[in-house]
């Protein structure tokens, strides 16, 4: 049984999967040139955020939510993380997307978002200004799996 149907099986909404990926995010907002070339090639976009949607490791504290919504633009491509770190994204994902929602912003796929105006472009990915992710590099390696080569 495939996991459309299972999906479909559960009474959810099959959800709109392209027949052919064409957008990538990179780990850590990192990219070698040879990456960005080979991603190029294989006809990929390489797609980054601009609104690190989170804290450092604890999502609860207080004034986070109120960061992200001011640090929200029309066109933003936020950074939500769906796993145990940092603590509590579901539910700042929640509260972040009721108050966007109430500003009368409204969430549509990075393709959509694409199509509706011109891209901007950076060079290097970042969170919140050039360089502050390189550190990364040092702890997680530059492919970000943390593996010894």
């Amino acid at each position: 049984e495939t996991l459309l149907r299972r999906i479909q099986t559960a009474g959810f909404d099959a959800p709109a999967i392209p027949e052919a990926i064409t957008l990538c995010r990179l780990p850590y907002g990192r990219a070698s040139d040879q990456a960005l070339i080979w991603l190029a090639g294989a006809g990929l976009q390489v797609i980054q955020w601009d609104v690190v949607a989170e804290s450092a490791t604890d999502n609860a504290v207080p004034g986070t939510e109120k960061a992200v919504v001011n640090a929200v633009r029309p066109g933003s491509i936020l950074l939500f993380h769906a796993n145990l770190v940092p603590k509590g994204s579901a539910q700042l994902l929640r509260r972040v997307v009721a108050a966007l929602t109430a500003q009368g912003y409204r969430f549509v796929t990075v393709t959509t978002l694409l199509s509706l105006g011109t891209p901007q472009r950076t060079r290097d990915g970042y969170f919140l200004k050039p360089g502050d992710n390189r550190s990364l590099d040092l702890r997680y390696g530059v492919d970000g799996t943390g593996r010894k080569r």
